[in-house]
């Protein structure tokens, strides 16, 4: 069983499919699309951000505004209901320092693994947002 985590791809591949990788996930609901293989890794346009909700890391096409659980340790995404055009984007996700402290901070309010409508965070929302929602909230 694993802990009380913001979930990303990697944790939660480990959790339910093992055998599983990132782009395979990306390549198989990309085909299911009717989009075909997935476009060669050398063509990427653009980036687009991480965020977390309830308590997944996700990243969201800048197209469509489909959305699926991220991977930091994979950071280059294709939309698999659209295809974001047939090229990838490179993923943006906060430097390790602030992303640990995002995550610690929302690791305090209640929920457990993807159960946590509360472990919200979105690009540009400061550590200090996070502590005053917190302590608002009487999390400490």
């Amino acid at each position: 069983m694993l802990p009380d985590l913001i979930i990303t791809h990697g944790t939660d591949r480990q959790r339910q499919h093992p055998e599983a990788g990132y782009r395979q996930f990306l390549a198989v609901y990309h085909a299911k699309s009717g989009l075909g293989p997935l476009p060669p890794t050398d063509r990427v346009a653009g980036t687009v951000n991480a965020y977390i909700n309830h308590g997944r890391w996700v990243v969201g096409c800048d197209v469509c505004a489909s959305a699926v659980v991220a991977d930091p340790e994979d950071p280059l995404f294709v939309c698999p209901a659209c295809g974001g055009g047939g090229t990838w984007r490179h993923v943006i996700f906060p430097a390790t320092a602030e992303k640990e402290q995002i995550e610690r901070l929302l690791l305090r309010r209640a929920g457990f693994r993807n159960a946590a409508p509360n472990r919200n965070w979105a690009p540009g929302e400061t550590l200090d947002k996070l502590r005053a929602e917190n302590r608002e909230h009487g999390i400490e």
